[in-house]
């Protein structure tokens, strides 16, 4: 089951996240957090530690991943110890729009060359400056 909960900035949609998400477990197979807000700043930072701070006890394993998703998860839960955690788990992913940026902005991103939303290479995104390896749709 996947489930996307969207809505403005602070408005809750972490703590319903995890509530829901712990709920769902009940006690069974692991919890996953993975963050991808990158600290850029003193704001950042402290939006990062306030969300440590919300899921501190209730059993999260916390993995910082910024960029490539797919090749930390592969990573992650490689071999058939691996796909079998990957089985009894479940993932909150924290938070969508800021992979999304980081994957198109950041040097280490999908940026670099591919976009994952819209399988394009070495385009230009539209209204910014002409780099290459970013895309638009």
């Amino acid at each position: 089951m996947m489930e996307v909960v969207t809505g403005g900035s602070g408005s809750g949609k972490s703590a319903y996240a995890e509530q829901k998400i712990c709920g769902l477990q009940q006690g069974t197979g692991r919890l996953y957090y993975i963050a991808t807000m990158y600290p850029y700043g003193s704001e950042t930072e402290r939006k990062i530690e306030k969300h440590r701070w919300m899921r501190a006890g209730k059993g999260f394993r916390t993995l910082e991943w910024y960029t490539g998703l797919s090749e930390c998860i592969e990573k992650e839960f490689s071999g058939q110890e691996g796909a079998e955690r990957l089985s009894e788990s479940s993932i909150l992913l924290e938070c969508m729009s800021n992979l999304v940026a980081n994957e198109l902005y950041m040097e280490q991103g999908g940026g670099n060359g591919y976009c994952p939303l819209c399988d394009r290479r070495n385009q230009a995104v539209e209204g910014a400056e002409q780099k290459p390896g970013h895309c638009h749709k």
